[in-house]
């Protein structure tokens, strides 16, 4: 009793001083609870902004599954199938803003190539490249495009060792369980331990998710055989449904332009302080027209590797500072929730559908596969996937979690399917704890119930329902 007492107390404190720092930064009037014109559109799901929390304890380091803080379903239950998506590791920023400190958390980090055909083993006639990416900035004396690039070894929103760090120990947490558990029990409906053939990976196109993937299962499997060729899947970012983005979406773009536009809540509550905010920060560091999400990911960054705070250039006392940060990344779960909040009203439903229902269905589909077979050379037992913080939100939302917190670095959400007597049930873990939501129980939500709150977002035909867009449209 004297222990809720003091967490309560602590809690409590916690609470004022928050409020005090949203008072003293004009937050408060920035709340969905504030008044604000709405356009007939109401959420009738909880939105409550994401608590403010400190950066390292949740942002920049993620919990992990383990073995130590595991437990089935039951004590007779066994796993059917489980699915893994994942946020990469720790990264350098992706675009620099003057003056950007010397970013030397990359070295090391390589990637080796094996040329190999479909038909052929090559490895004993070939030699193995290694990319090593180069970043302009470091040695080089030329000023490369006004100080685009920073000094050091980091390349642009590139992986760093901490990032790989996390991404190992994700691994090791993720072996413990499902791969190897210390315990020598398998919780696979066949007893069997999974190894690196019963695996399926995704990753979208990108270096540093790549890198997490491979990071994260070279971690889980580490005496699969390092000649055998392990296949991650990447699809075009136009039809990547990893990446849950509005591209290749035309239905998509249309109604997310309604939900954003002039007198709405997201403008409100955050497109307006947001641009206000960003002109704040262009005054103290001397720049122009610099969006507020470029200010995040700087600041994100830096703080996660322990970097000073930037400055005006020809006064530094005149800085960013820590209530500036925390203001950043409430804004940014205001913007999350807008973005991603998947009830409320047909058009976010609709855009639910649109956005996160192909990466769903695909989920499903497999997991309905699983149901009707145990055999290992049918389907995969284990798929990861290793996406983006939007990846993970997106997911999140669409369960309606009850964290709203950004997704963190290797960021975690585990999907698995169970069988419990004459039952299939599905539980939903992230970052190793099971989640908080309106939608089931995920500690233990029953196979038939997941499938029906699942109906609404799942497209019948993605291509009609989104219409068609040009091949050639890229991301900005």
């Amino acid at each position: 009793m004297i222990d809720r007492t003091g967490a309560a107390v602590s809690a409590l404190v916690g609470l004022v001083s928050v409020l005090m720092l949203w008072h003293s930064t004009g937050m408060l009037d920035l709340w969905p609870f504030a008044s604000a014109p709405h356009r007939g559109e109401h959420l009738i799901v909880d939105i409550t902004p994401a608590p403010v929390t400190t950066l390292h304890e949740h942002y920049c380091n993620s919990s992990y599954p383990s073995y130590e803080t595991y437990h089935p379903l039951s004590p007779l239950a066994k796993l059917l199938q489980v699915h893994v998506f994942h946020r990469h590791g720790d990264r350098a920023p992706s675009r620099n803003i003057n003056p950007e400190p010397i970013w030397n958390e990359c070295d090391g980090i390589v990637e080796t190539l094996l040329l190999q055909t479909s038909d052929e083993d090559q490895s004993g006639r070939i030699p193995r490249f290694t990319r090593r990416m180069h970043n302009p900035g470091q040695g080089d004396t030329r000023d490369y495009r006004n100080g685009m690039f920073w000094e050091g070894n980091c390349y642009a929103g590139q992986l760093t060792r901490k990032g790989v760090e996390q991404m190992r120990a994700l691994g090791r947490g993720l072996q413990s369980v499902y791969v190897d558990p210390p315990n020598g029990h398998s919780l696979w409906i066949d007893g069997e331990k999974p190894d690196i053939g019963d695996v399926a990976i995704r990753s979208t196109d990108v270096w540093r998710t790549i890198q997490s993937a491979q990071f994260l299962a070279s971690a889980m499997f580490p005496s699969a055989d390092p000649l055998h060729p392990v296949e991650i899947e990447i699809r075009p970012v136009q039809v990547d449904s990893l990446t849950v983005s509005e591209l290749g979406c035309p239905r998509l773009q249309e109604i997310m332009k309604t939900l954003k536009g002039k007198g709405t809540p997201y403008d409100h509550y955050y497109a307006a302080p947001a641009k206000q905010l960003a002109s704040q920060f262009d005054a103290i560091l001397s720049a122009s027209g610099i969006p507020l999400e470029r200010y995040f990911d700087m600041l994100m960054c830096r703080s996660c590797n322990d970097k000073p705070r930037p400055c005006h250039p020809a006064n530094t006392s005149l800085c960013i500072t820590d209530s500036h940060v925390q203001h950043v990344m409430a804004l940014a779960s205001n913007w999350m929730q807008y973005e991603y909040t998947s009830g409320g009203s047909p058009a976010r439903i609709e855009a639910a559908r649109l956005r996160v229902g192909p990466l769903l269905k695909e989920l499903l589909d497999r997991m309905q596969a699983a149901t009707h077979s145990t055999s290992r050379l049918s389907a995969p037992r284990l798929f990861l996937y290793s996406g983006h913080d939007t990846t993970i939100g997106a997911l999140l939302y669409l369960l309606q979690a009850a964290d709203k917190r950004w997704p963190g670095y290797a960021a975690n959400v585990a999907v698995e399917l169970w069988q419990d007597g004459d039952g299939r049930w599905v539980r939903i873990l992230f970052n190793g704890r099971p989640v908080k939501a309106l939608s089931c129980d995920y500690d233990r939500c029953g196979w038939p119930a997941f499938l029906e709150y699942c109906k609404p977002f799942l497209p019948s035909d993605i291509d009609r329902e989104c219409g068609s867009m040009p091949v050639s449209e890229t991301r900005s």
